[in-house]
């Protein structure tokens, strides 16, 4: 069951004890998804503010980007729809 926290020192506390946080970047925020053995910790910040945060996190990072966004549907394209993950190393 996902969990939304607005609080972004807990979120970097909940980090030590987290398998990995996902970042997934829009327009306007970012996106951070902590993925623990029980609940995945998400939270939204600003670009800056979301910065900050990761310098201070205590477990790996991976990075999301969407590949193939806004391609048809049509044959071939079933792994185009898949996010593409990368790992940084903090």
């Amino acid at each position: 069951m996902p969990r939304e926290i607005f609080d972004t020192k807990e979120f970097i506390r909940l980090s030590s004890g987290a398998d990995h946080c996902r970042i997934k970047r829009t327009k306007d925020v970012v996106k951070l998804k902590l993925r623990t053995k029980r609940l995945l910790y998400t939270i939204k910040l600003p670009a800056k503010e979301a910065e900050e945060v990761l310098k201070s996190l205590k477990c790996p990072v991976k990075e999301v980007e969407e590949k193939g966004k806004g391609k048809g549907k049509g044959l071939g394209t079933a792994n185009t729809d898949r996010a593409m993950l990368r790992i940084r190393k903090p």
